[in-house]
């Protein structure tokens, strides 16, 4: 629930009744004392009907604001509907007075004071404005078409329009200011303890910063994300489990939680280092040894995760990062959980999810079967890139690459690595990439035994701190992807329902299983 958004809302309405009320009070006033009008005609008259239309209208948003805490989408329909009343109300005035007293002009000057106000009260984008702008000012065209004819309709169309789009234009510039310093002082005044630093990042849903807590003085990385309310929901779950793993291989939940302005935020762990996409790129394929190293951390990290029911669905070597911490070089962390998957009890087990090169063919064909293996699977795909700097799949549609996964046994890793490669390891690697999830390795716990049991020792502490030594500082303030909050990418996996992912098991051939959106 946006609180501000509640707030802000019920003033507005509540500035427009008590403004709707003192207009009517006086003009019954001035009826009563220069226009020679009796009580009656003042207080039943056609044009005091209109005006306490209006009043009751909009007393009667306001106390129905003030009876409960209403949804964000229940606030966006009042404040159309606030608007939608002043303009109606003004328009029907309008059309009952003469075009001799050009009425377009004071309805204009009404609607106008409704806009300037919804500008300076309402957390509102200089689009949203705009459109309800457009909302309380096209009404107003009504009076010209009806009032006028020949040169006086073209000249008073000419007037309302006008200065309606001038209107539109001030409005709409004072919302998006105000919008975008409000939402600036908000993010730095009631994010707790934490204040905010450099920006790392930007992306669809989201931006992400350096911040400091102010007690602790401890680096983070926060991400601030404006959601819907359906999206706030799954940032929660997202954000809950991801609290509830703590293992040093896993990227650390600090914080999270939704400013009064419907921000919403997370606290998480900020890493000085590189993703193991970049670390391939840069470098090129492993040695085994510290292929060895890396894959034994990741399934340390997946064990406890599935050992308290949860699949992350998307190991892939950029959300892996490897980093320098003091006293432990190449120490691997996880990161983004937020497609993981409770094994039991959960909607989205009936969607696919994931990145192609990665999945397992239960994840396409029958996601309702993912589990703890189809991490082990993608453990395997990674140990192979890591190993050949290559996926053991590739394919020129997205249709051919699942049916690849699905049937295609994979080269053996040692075939085509520029390092040795230990049969003991490879053959770990091979089991883990097993078309049958019962053939695979059934959890990250079993994956770190087998992998804790291979023999490749080239790779040790000392020869981590003298690579680590020979490379320059990894910088702190970089791209997203080089902290431990990552920004959406521009290319992700749509979810597609299970029964359409079954007709493609039937014909591979004819019926895409993941599409890029």
């Amino acid at each position: 629930m946006d609180d501000a958004l509640s707030s802000r809302t019920r003033l507005y309405v509540g500035v427009l009744a008590g403004v709707a009320g003192f207009l009517h009070l006086l003009l019954v006033f001035v009826g009563l004392r220069v226009g020679h009008l009796s009580l009656a005609e003042a207080l039943f008259g056609p044009g005091a009907v209109r005006r306490g239309a209006l009043v009751v209208g909009s007393t009667a948003l306001f106390l129905w604001l003030g009876r409960g805490r209403r949804s964000r989408s229940a606030l966006l329909w009042v404040d159309v509907a606030a608007i939608a009343l002043v303009a109606g109300s003004a328009v029907l005035d309008a059309l009952n007075r003469g075009p001799a007293q050009r009425p377009e002009l004071a309805s204009l000057l009404l609607v106008a004071l409704a806009l300037c106000a919804r500008a300076a009260l309402v957390p509102s984008t200089g689009a949203r404005t705009f459109v309800v702008g457009l909302v309380g000012l096209l009404p107003l065209l009504l009076i010209s078409r009806s009032l006028y004819h020949g040169f006086a309709r073209t000249m008073s169309t000419v007037a309302v329009v006008g200065f309606g789009l001038a209107l539109l234009a001030v409005t709409a510039t004072t919302s998006h200011v105000i919008y975008r310093l409000r939402r600036r002082v908000l993010g730095a005044r009631e994010l707790g303890a934490y204040r905010l630093g450099a920006k790392l990042g930007e992306g669809g849903m989201g931006t992400v910063y350096e911040a400091y807590h102010a007690l602790l003085s401890r680096r983070t990385a926060l991400k601030l994300v404006r959601a819907s309310e359906h999206d706030e929901q799954q940032l929660r779950r997202e954000a809950e489990l991801t609290s509830q793993l703590s293992h040093p291989n896993t990227v650390a939940l600090y914080d999270y939680g939704q400013t009064s302005d419907g921000i919403f935020y997370y606290v998480m762990e900020l890493v000085d280092g590189v993703t193991l996409r970049e670390l391939v790129d840069q470098h090129g394929p492993l040695p085994a040894g510290r292929v060895l190293s890396l894959l034994t951390q990741v399934s340390a990290s997946l064990a406890q995760a599935h050992s308290r029911g949860l699949v992350h669905r998307d190991i892939k070597p950029t959300n892996v990062m490897v980093c320098r911490v003091e006293g432990y070089p190449d120490c691997v962390k996880v990161l983004d959980f937020g497609l993981a998957l409770q094994v039991h009890g959960t909607a989205d087990a009936a969607r696919a999810a994931g990145t192609p090169e990665y999945m397992a063919p239960e994840a396409s064909y029958h996601p309702e079967r993912v589990g703890p293996a189809t991490d082990v699977y993608a453990v395997g795909v990674l140990g192979y890139f890591l190993l050949t700097s290559n996926v053991p799949f590739t394919a020129s549609t997205l249709q051919e690459l699942a049916w690849a996964h699905f049937s295609q046994p994979p080269l053996p890793p040692s075939l085509t690595s520029a390092h040795s490669v230990p049969r003991d390891l490879e053959a770990v690697l091979l089991r883990c990439l097993a078309k049958d999830p019962k053939d695979r390795y059934a959890n990250g716990g079993e994956l770190h035994e087998a992998l804790s049991q291979c023999s490749a020792s080239e790779w040790s502490r000392e020869a981590a701190e003298t690579w680590w030594s020979s490379q320059p500082p990894v910088p702190e303030k970089s791209s997203t992807r080089d902290v431990a909050v990552t920004v959406p990418e521009g290319l992700v996996t749509q979810q597609i329902p299970s029964s359409r992912l079954a007709r493609a098991h039937e014909n591979p051939s004819r019926e895409p299983v993941i599409a890029r959106i």
